[in-house]
């Protein structure tokens, strides 16, 4: 009963975290175009927040484990809160990637924070059992905050573009209001200048966490560019913001159910067979991507975009369990976390800067058949790495 209790807070903190997000999803690319900015740009402004997510990944990490969990997710709330209203008065490219900015520092103080406390308070009461329970409900609310708000937030910027991002500062407002009622902690922060070092030495001692640091920078680096472009790729389907929400909302539901699928079939206490299935959603995130740059009818482009979602949807529950799970100290949590992040980060990063070079002589499609590629290359790579390193552990 306690355990069920603490994973409905954490599901609804990750929902009113997620809102805001949810309703720019379907438009954000439309809403950025309308300012006059090119393909080429929006690779600029998505790079500007993966750039300032990496460097305040570690220091925000760090304060998630030197000050507190809850602190740290409060800062997050308070931060994203301004971000909405720079985007509405930005209206140059500049402006844009300090708006991008703003919302990356409170990404960093929300990364890591929120699943390390969720999973110290079950250790604390007994029931480290439900942790993968936990993050598959966890990211089940994410799933349905962004698909509820992706038809919210069309149906809003067919009466206005700015109304999604009005509803959305408001919604980081209920965030903070919820973290400050609803997270107390029985962690005990710690006072030494070292943990943050250790924390990446942690990592580099440790197969089974460089195995998932590596995959998620695979991961990101492989949908980054169909984040990013999806809206401009289907726009001959959804020429209207109303019609970008419903697709939103089906990518969003897609991505649900496979974090549902995680929840039912990921192996709870089988490393290897575990990490078999993480590698297996990636391979598949790859494959779809493939596809649906390829693929000569729209029908079927949309349908693997869709399987990508769905891939994707499992590898993240997937991931934050094996994650949590590979790492020994409670101090090191957080920081640990937000190094997986970090890595997440350089991945998209060398996305969009591998999308800046092939737009410049081809198309999106190039973009995500080269992402798509990587993907299942690395992946298979890694997997034969991890299966060479654990027999020699």
């Amino acid at each position: 009963m306690q355990a069920d209790k603490l994973i409905k807070k954490y599901q609804i903190l990750q929902f009113l975290r997620q809102m805001p997000t949810a309703m720019v999803a379907s438009t954000y690319v439309v809403f950025l175009m309308g300012k006059g900015l090119s393909l080429s740009d929006l690779g600029l402004v998505g790079l500007s927040f993966s750039v300032v997510l990496l460097a305040a990944e570690l220091p925000t990490g760090y304060f998630a484990d030197h000050y507190g969990r809850r602190k740290s997710m409060i800062a997050s709330c308070v931060v994203a809160a301004f971000a909405p209203f720079v985007y509405i008065w930005a209206d140059n490219l500049w402006q844009c990637m300090i708006a991008e900015s703003i919302f990356a520092v409170s990404c960093g103080f929300y990364n890591g924070a929120l699943d390390a406390w969720i999973r110290h308070e079950l250790q604390y009461i007994g029931e480290e059992k439900n942790t993968l329970k936990a993050f598959a409900k966890g990211s089940q609310a994410v799933q349905m905050a962004l698909a509820g708000g992706a038809l919210a937030g069309g149906y809003l910027a067919s009466q206005s573009m700015i109304l999604p991002w009005i509803i959305g500062g408001s919604m980081d407002v209920a965030a903070l209001i919820a973290a400050v009622i609803l997270m107390r902690e029985h962690y005990q922060p710690f006072h030494s200048g070292l943990e943050l070092g250790e924390g990446a030495r942690t990592i580099g001692r440790s197969a089974a966490l460089k195995f998932i640091c590596a995959l998620s920078f695979v991961g990101c680096f492989a949908t980054a560019a169909a984040n990013l472009y999806w809206q401009p790729f289907f726009v001959s389907l959804a020429p209207d913001p109303k019609i970008l929400g419903a697709f939103c909302f089906v990518f969003f539901a897609v991505n649900f159910l496979g974090a549902k699928i995680a929840e039912r079939f990921f192996a709870k206490s089988d490393p290897k067979r575990q990490e078999k299935e993480i590698a297996f959603s990636q391979l598949l995130i790859g494959l779809a991507v493939i596809v649906a740059a390829a693929a000569p009818v729209a029908a079927a482009s949309m349908l693997f975009y869709v399987i990508h979602e769905g891939a994707r949807g499992a590898f993240v529950v997937a991931r934050q369990t094996y994650l949590q799970q590979a790492i020994a100290k409670e101090s090191q949590r957080a920081t640990i976390g937000s190094i997986g992040s970090f890595f997440e980060q350089t991945g998209s990063i060398t996305a969009y800067l591998a999308c800046g070079a092939i737009l410049a002589h081809g198309s999106i499609a190039d973009v995500w058949i080269v992402s798509g590629g990587t993907a299942i290359i690395a992946s298979a790579i890694l997997y034969r790495w991890r299966k060479t390193a654990s027999r020699q552990e």
